[in-house]
């Protein structure tokens, strides 16, 4: 069995309330991934650090990082069962990282995990993003991921591909012709698996306007560094919304 590795730009809170087609593809995931799912691996863009480290102890609690949003996204709660098994095979096998416990499920997480998976029956593990480290750091981890798909534990990655809060216009749906042209540039790399030019988006046009700090980009990296050869790339959703706000998801699966 070879679990996919499912990236998924988050977006704003907001998006979890919303019947958008960003939330009615992860349930279609769901239904196509659940039974052949045997744990997840968590990588968000809301769980940075100065070094790797690994989720270990109990439960990865429900963490709302988010303010001045209505009231009920408070109240939904999306604890997660941590796999301690798979945490210490993690541990073994990304040998410069540490243990960590009460690591939280962000709302990168949660909100997308809740609807992919509802019924909250998948353990799972978080690695944080060192933000000290460059990208041969995430190609060693995400190298380390692909023997966790041959057993069945999908690599599930939490980003924002364009999102950058000075460009974001709640109010309005006109779109920036930068932010479509970087996200369309990125989509097409990635489709065409030029995956050197996206680890070194230093070099692409108007990253700077995509994203002020990299942790929101990351966690593409990281997906890409796991994939395989042959997997079947897609995107199961890619838009824009309030000028500069992507929601793609993007699947990397094999056997297809």
């Amino acid at each position: 069995m070879k679990a996919p590795i499912v990236y998924v730009d988050h977006g704003s809170p907001m998006s979890f309330l919303e019947n958008n087609r960003t939330n009615q593809v992860l349930s279609q995931l769901w239904k196509k991934f659940d039974a052949e799912i045997k744990g997840i691996v968590c990588v968000s863009a809301h769980n940075i650090s100065d070094r790797t480290y690994v989720s270990s102890g109990k439960t990865l609690k429900t963490l709302h990082n988010f303010y001045g949003f209505p009231e009920e996204l408070y109240t939904e709660i999306y604890d997660i069962e941590n796999d301690e098994v798979l945490s210490q095979e993690l541990l073994k096998n990304i040998p410069w990282a540490l243990p960590r416990e009460h690591m939280q499920v962000d709302h990168g997480i949660w909100m997308v995990l809740k609807k992919m998976f509802p019924n909250n029956d998948k353990k799972a593990c978080i690695i944080t993003i060192n933000m000290q480290a460059m990208s041969e750091e995430y190609f060693g981890i995400g190298e380390k991921l692909q023997a966790f798909r041959e057993k069945g534990y999908m690599i599930f990655c939490s980003g924002n591909i364009v999102h950058n809060f000075d460009f974001i216009d709640s109010n309005s749906e006109a779109i920036y012709p930068w932010a479509r042209e970087f996200n369309e540039l990125i989509a097409s790399h990635i489709l065409s698996r030029n995956f050197d030019t996206i680890i070194n988006y230093q070099g692409l046009k108007d990253y700077e306007k995509a994203f002020k700090t990299k942790e929101h980009f990351a966690p593409l990296i990281f997906a890409i560094w796991a994939s395989f050869p042959d997997d079947q790339i897609y995107y199961a959703e890619q838009s824009i919304s309030h000028g500069s706000l992507s929601h793609d998801v993007i699947v990397f699966e094999r056997g297809v």
